[in-house]
């Protein structure tokens, strides 16, 4: 399914096209602010502003003001045979359906499932014991592990490593990583008083996993941001930084 040609057919304004991820000013409400999203895959949609989200059939008959059987025979002439993937977009209309019910303006980010995570996470050898417990789950709309950043309401999208892609995490909208790490919610410092600081978010769950409930991530970035250094020096107050980065530029630089 070539999801850009269906939507330069449908004459929405793309502003950024990626191989997993396309943006656009949202067609269904023609805002001017690129708050849409679509799976360039499966074509799975949202817009972040207060349309809601569902899949590419549900999308053109929005967009185009017809009915579902419409939009379907619409979807064939484009040369798009089916425009449904089984078991893609239930649990995204489950939760559309509870915005607006609640009439909430705005959504934070795409739903996403609790009860699954993708494969190699767990062949990675992440237990699903610690998966449950830190709420991870899977975005149906990325393909991608989803990890909650309990503390706030922010989520973090783990791509898949073996895909081979430059996109390695992606924040919740609006999120700013420096504000915060990963694993404060819960963080116990070492019986010497020790902190144990790594790079992402999972290596924060491997650590917690096997008994290291004194570790935080930094998600991200070059430098520690002052709310972070605030963080350390008034609130937690180690006596002793462990600094587990990883061995490239990215850990190097920090």
């Amino acid at each position: 399914m070539n999801v850009e040609r269906i939507l330069e057919a449908l004459g929405v304004d793309v502003t950024k096209s990626g191989a997993r991820e396309i943006k656009a000013k949202c067609p269904v409400h023609s805002g001017d602010d690129p708050n849409f999203n679509i799976n360039a895959e499966t074509g799975m949609w949202m817009c972040h502003s207060h349309c809601g989200g569902g899949n590419i059939q549900q999308l053109v008959a929005r967009v185009l003001g017809i009915k579902g059987k419409e939009a379907t025979a619409w979807l064939k002439e484009q040369g798009v045979s089916s425009a449904w993937r089984r078991g893609s977009g239930s649990r995204l209309e489950k939760s559309t359906a509870a915005v607006a019910a609640k009439k909430t303006p705005r959504r934070a980010c795409p739903p996403y499932d609790i009860t699954a995570v993708p494969l190699w996470v767990t062949d990675r050898g992440f237990t699903t014991k610690i998966l449950k417990e830190y709420q991870c789950g899977m975005s149906r709309f990325y393909g991608a592990l989803v990890i909650p950043v309990l503390q706030s309401r922010a989520l973090i999208y783990r791509f898949n490593p073996g895909m081979g892609g430059s996109m390695k995490y992606k924040f919740t909208e609006g999120f700013k990583s420096h504000g915060t790490f990963y694993g404060l919610h819960n963080v116990t410092l070492g019986l010497d008083g020790s902190l144990i600081i790594v790079e992402g978010p999972l290596d924060v769950l491997w650590l917690r996993q096997h008994g290291y409930g004194n570790s935080l991530a930094v998600l991200g970035g070059k430098t520690l941001g002052m709310e972070q250094r605030r963080i350390l020096k008034e609130d937690l107050k180690p006596k002793k930084l462990i600094l587990a980065f990883d061995n490239d530029e990215a850990g190097a630089s920090l």
